[in-house]
């Protein structure tokens, strides 16, 4: 399919702070030949809304940006995300692939992921990755263009609840080999007085100091024109005090985290087709302590994953994909005995291409040493209808496997639980309208989930998982953005593109500039009821899940003239049930946000970027999970530094 210059104007309309040839002045847009289509339902956040978040964890920029619902634990504490009513492990997150997913818990910590670590995050709304029912969060870096150039930059940031954080990244690249090379740095206090509904005063947060460090590198060298090695490397660690919950009277909670990712690739790429081999490493420790009830839990988690890659291109309309993955995982703890599980997996995945339809379909058979798994497989179809008008519809089958704490914990842990499987049906209309004066992107879906051997924990004193539930989740989601030019500019020549890549750059700041209004809004309603339920008498049957919002509503609106920005955000959050049976709830809550950026240019290779944000402008005091209180008004300035030659 050919694409002509209006596809850049997505980058504008994915995020009210999007501005490629406005604001980021450091993006150089390089076209390649290489045919993508994007068919499942994606959203990827745009650079320029990451640079807002360089100083943040990657909860903070999904919570105001996109439709997942992010469940905070306490300021510094665990963060997850549900994704169309899912629970935290039913969702995945890779890093270039890997599975960054916990292997004893199932979870992803959306609290120490910092945004400066990576150049792109993509949601893929949709189930289309085993061990993933309800999606998954795409972590990457741009892909090296061996093309010559150094690049530095820096950053920092001081929040008014007594948090710093600072950041630094470098790359370099010649015609053979592109080196980049990012560390973070944050500690947070987390002070702030918010009041006690329990206790009905005004309390200090206490308890709540964290500190997170690390270092992400990719290393990148060209064999010959056809053939590349790579290797990714990401060490981190973090310790944290958790803060007592409202109906505690103090907390002696602490945690540590310490985590290395490592990942070597080797890929050969010819005219018809191309193959690509990657060996993985996660190595995973988790420390929790309760002095005051003399608790101490350690676990170590090592995952190797081993998956061979080859791609046909039997025309320019097709593309073939078989892929075989080996891994492996072994879990160290103090709880109970060295456990051991091992996987293989076949993947198969066509996507033919006509003029104005795209189809892509896959199957997928796992095996382990664990579970009898069944064949999953899925079909994608993205239909022009008319003009600027597209039909996307899906349909697919999933899986989760129990975790290795919902196996083996002890005490609770039960040994014959069943893998969660999933039947998925969505459907929705995308429309893309470029003017030469406004641009109008809009994206509307429906979609139905099944899902069966749902884990739930339950019981007495102890808490034992069981398959015991069929859940129905289903629901609309609607992402619409608009962009308007108030000034006038010379038109771009119209150009046919097959890619667009960004990749850091400076430019000269002598460029023609606009003024432009920004508006998105991201809109859900999620069903997600117990459909079915082994329990006798269960009160849960028909009821909402708990954390489960029925809606969500976030705005984004904002205004870009020459170097300066400013924009709202607004996010309303409805009612969460704390019980299976909607006895109890959480009110809804909503918060005001402001951003605003000037970007300085000294010279033709040097800038400097200046934030100010202010979060929850009315000071609202919330709770996202009960008893777990959320920063009042708080307010942060920052500033970031680049340099090329």
């Amino acid at each position: 399919m050919k694409y002509n210059i209006s596809i850049l104007f997505i980058f504008w309309l994915s995020n009210v702070n999007a501005q490629i040839n406005q604001n980021d002045s450091l993006r150089e847009i390089i076209i390649k030949d290489k045919k993508t289509t994007q068919i499942i339902n994606t959203q990827t956040i745009d650079k320029q809304t990451q640079l807002q978040y360089q100083t943040n964890s990657l909860n903070h920029l999904l919570a105001l940006h996109t439709n997942v619902f992010v469940k905070n634990y306490g300021v510094g504490s665990l963060s997850t995300i549900s994704i169309r009513g899912s629970s935290a492990a039913q969702t995945a997150v890779l890093w270039h692939g890997l599975n960054l997913n916990n292997a004893m818990t199932g979870l992803a910590d959306f609290s120490i992921l910092p945004v400066s670590f990576f150049d792109e995050i993509k949601i893929n709304y949709s189930s289309n990755t085993p061990n993933a029912l309800a999606g998954h969060i795409e972590l990457s870096n741009d892909k090296p263009n061996f093309t010559k150039k150094n690049i530095f930059q820096i950053g920092s940031a001081y929040e008014s609840l007594q948090n710093s954080a600072v950041y630094a990244s470098g790359l370099h690249a010649n015609s053979h080999v592109e080196l980049g090379i990012k560390g973070f740095y944050q500690h947070a206090q987390n002070q702030f007085t918010y009041f006690n509904r329990e206790k009905e005063t005004f309390e200090k947060l206490t308890h709540a100091e964290s500190e997170t460090k690390g270092v992400i590198a990719d290393l990148y060298v060209k064999l010959c024109s056809r053939q590349t090695i790579s290797l990714h490397y990401w060490t981190q660690e973090s310790t944290r005090e958790i803060p007592a919950a409202l109906f505690e009277n103090r907390s002696t909670k602490n945690e540590k985290n310490q985590s290395t990712k490592a990942l070597l690739a080797y890929s050969i790429q010819l005219n018809n087709w191309s193959t690509k081999t990657t060996l993985g490493m996660v190595n995973d420790r988790l420390d929790y302590s309760d002095s005051l009830i003399a608790l101490s839990t350690r676990s170590h988690a090592i995952t190797l994953p081993l998956t061979e890659t080859i791609q046909l291109f039997p025309s320019s309309h097709q593309k073939i994909t078989i892929q075989a993955s080996a891994i492996y995982s072994k879990l160290i703890t103090n709880n109970h005995e060295d456990l051991q599980r091992a996987y293989l997996s076949v993947h198969y995945d066509i996507e033919p291409r006509w003029r104005k339809l795209f189809i892509q379909s896959f199957i997928q058979q796992e095996f382990t040493n664990v579970f009898t798994l069944p064949l999953i497989a899925g079909f994608n179809i993205k239909r022009k209808l008319y003009k600027e008008y597209y039909l996307n519809a899906s349909i697919s089958s999933n899986y989760r496997t129990p975790t290795l704490n919902e196996l083996y914990f002890t005490p609770g842990g039960n040994i014959n639980l069943k893998p969660e499987t999933s039947r998925n049906l969505e459907g929705g209309i995308e429309q893309t309208v470029n003017k030469r004066q406004y641009s109008l992107k809009t994206r509307s879906t429906l979609f139905t989930r099944d899902v069966k051997n749902w884990i739930v924990w339950y019981g007495g004193a102890i808490l034992t998982p069981h398959n015991i539930q069929k859940v129905w989740s289903r629901g609309v989601e609607i992402d619409a953005s608009f962009r308007y030019q108030l000034e006038s500019v010379e038109p771009e020549p119209a150009l046919e593109i097959k890619e667009i890549q960004i990749v850091n750059q400076v430019q000269s700041p002598n460029q023609n500039q606009a003024t432009n209004l920004h508006f998105q809004l991201l809109y859900s309603y999620t069903l997600s009821t117990t459909k079915e339920s082994a329990i006798a008498n269960d009160y849960s049957v028909g009821k909402q899940l708990p954390y489960v919002p029925r809606y969500q509503v976030k705005m984004n609106m904002g205004l870009t003239k020459n170097l300066f920005e400013i924009y709202y955000v607004y996010a309303y959050t409805g009612y969460r049930f704390v019980t299976t049976d909607e006895s109890e709830y959480l009110l809804p809550y909503n918060t005001h946000n402001l951003f605003a950026s000037y970007q300085l240019h000294l010279g033709k290779q040097h800038q400097l970027l200046t934030t100010f944000k202010v979060n929850n402008i009315l000071n609202k005091s919330y709770e996202s999970i009960v008893g777990r209180i959320m920063p009042g008004r708080n307010f942060s300035v920052g500033l970031n530094y680049w340099f090329k030659h």
